[in-house]
């Protein structure tokens, strides 16, 4: 089994942020956000702690 439980979420596009933070949960993951803009993302990122991370490679 995996050690990773928390799973942050970057994803500009709100929707698709919480269907994936919605299946994650139901997968069991803890979600870590998500952050929609790029100052929430670095904020979250500095002072949250999580094991693995989506990030939204065009984050508009």
């Amino acid at each position: 089994m995996s050690d990773i439980k928390e799973i942050f979420i970057v994803e500009d596009d709100t929707i698709v942020a919480l269907d994936m933070a919605d299946l994650l949960e139901r997968l069991g993951f803890e979600v870590v956000g998500p952050a929609v803009h790029q100052e929430q993302a670095i904020e979250i990122a500095r002072t949250d702690k999580f094991d693995a991370a989506f990030l939204d490679v065009n984050l508009g």
